[in-house]
């Protein structure tokens, strides 16, 4: 089996070095060889190159640099093609100026390449990096997804930690067919997240051997990008992991050109259709039946010829649960309150449930 490589695609310029920290450790993390091509006008004598690119170092003995001239992209495109790479990685572009786009050169290898792409924000500059924290936004979508595995595995790898953010109120995300929602519990939301998170993580284990990796879950809603790039920067996310369908143009992929455009770490981009599908024991993604929903209970079929309609949540459906809960809670405070008063000489105030279950009770974690 051939050793994995890792191509750098370079052009010279300061922007373009910042890949090179990245490319290092992710070559090291997964036992694979750099290899490092640059593309310009013309070719320069091997000694001013090594100087250009800052591989006079020892940690860059033994690394591969092609020289080559023409259109970059579609030498990027052609080189890739012929060593197929286990990931390339570059910069989002090499202008010394901010920006929020991408470069033609990134966009073009970007939509054209078959390889996962690590695009690097250049003002990162040659600081060294660490793998600690991956992140992947996940919608309940297959697409989504199909980059838990990748993300996960690299995780295991680096002994890094992966979070999983889930952003609800995308708006679209339920038109994908087998989509897997979050609970949207109004009344006592705590009650439901967390039985939903562990359900979450143990499909995750059926997808990829979790081994030591830490998985953390977290919820957001709202503006899909800008509480993914939040959450990345709240967490000190060294990595994000994201899956697309592959389609670039205008209006497709808008939350992943924002998450490009103001990302603060490298986006590690899978193009689902490229994404290795799993063994067939396995559940082809999440939101595929788990016999562990409800261990020890025999399979049932509805049939939609015998029904009208099916229920599966009576919680603030059917039944006013948030006037039951906060009943009991009247109940046991009202004694907790009464023997309180007693020891303490105080008058008794019973629970108020208008008053107190709002401010005391409803929607807090216990």
């Amino acid at each position: 089996m051939n050793e994995p490589v890792i191509l750098v695609p370079l052009d010279g310029s300061e922007a373009a070095l910042a890949a090179l920290p990245i490319a290092k450790v992710l070559a090291e993390i997964e036992q694979a060889t750099l290899r490092l091509v640059h593309i310009a006008a013309s070719k320069p004598p091997a000694p001013e190159l090594l100087s250009r690119l800052r591989l006079a170092g020892p940690e860059f003995d033994g690394v591969t640099v092609d020289t080559l001239t023409g259109q970059p992209a579609a030498e990027i495109l052609n080189i890739a093609k012929e060593i197929k790479p286990h990931v390339i990685v570059m910069c989002n572009h090499s202008s010394t100026e901010p920006r929020k786009v991408l470069g033609r050169t990134a966009t073009e290898v970007l939509r054209r390449t078959s390889c996962p792409l690590v695009l690097v924000p250049p003002d990162r500059g040659l600081t060294p990096w660490h793998l600690h924290h991956v992140l992947v936004p996940h919608d309940g979508t297959p697409t989504t997804s199909a980059a838990l595995r990748p993300a996960g595995q690299i995780g295991e790898h680096a002994g890094a930690e992966l979070l999983v953010v889930h952003v609800t109120g995308l708006g679209t995300s339920s038109a994908e067919p087998g989509s897997l929602t979050t609970p949207r519990y109004v009344d006592q939301p705590q009650h439901g997240w967390p039985a939903w998170s562990n359900e979450f993580i143990s499909r995750l284990a059926s997808m990829c051997p979790l081994g030591h990796l830490h998985v953390r879950m977290f919820l957001a809603h709202g503006n899909p990008a800008a509480e993914i790039n939040r959450l990345a920067e709240e967490q000190s996310t060294d990595l994000m992991v994201v899956a697309w369908r592959g389609v670039w143009d205008d209006p497709r992929a808008p939350i992943l050109k924002n998450l490009l455009g103001e990302a603060c770490c490298p986006i590690m981009v899978l193009r689902t259709a490229d994404i290795e599908p799993l063994p067939a024991e396995h559940p082809p993604h999440l939101d595929a039946p788990s016999e562990r929903t409800m261990p020890g209970k025999a399979a049932v079929t509805i049939d939609k010829r015998d029904s009208d309609a099916a229920i599966f949540d009576l919680d603030g459906v059917l039944t006013d649960t948030a006037g039951i809960h906060a009943a009991a809670w009247k109940v046991v405070f009202d004694a907790f309150l009464n023997r309180r008063a007693d020891r303490q000489g105080l008058q008794f105030r019973p629970f108020e449930i208008e008053v107190d279950y709002p401010a005391y009770v409803d929607g807090r974690p216990r």
